[in-house]
């Protein structure tokens, strides 16, 4: 179901109009979190900013946490916000 369709309040396959389940999410199933202190989760792992994070911890003498590919319901149950230069 597209978003335009959801918003007209089109019965969905669950046969309810403005279905949760059925919602259009702007973003990806899948995003890209680090797994450390970052508070963004991003469209790609090319992610300038992402990458710029990572830098900035490397040139403080420590060591970036990994990147991992997770589930959007993941990334947000994880506090993270999405990444305005990916998604703004």
């Amino acid at each position: 179901m597209d978003l335009e369709t959801w918003r007209r309040g089109d019965l969905c396959m669950h046969d309810i109009a403005f279905c949760a389940l059925c919602k259009p999410s702007p973003y990806p199933a899948v995003v890209v979190v680090s797994l450390g202190w970052g508070n963004a989760f991003h469209r790609s792992d090319r992610c300038i900013w992402l990458r710029k994070g990572q830098q900035s911890v490397s040139l403080k003498g420590g060591q970036p946490a990994p990147v991992e590919h997770v589930a959007l319901q993941v990334a947000l149950g994880m506090g993270r916000l999405p990444c305005v230069s990916c998604f703004g």
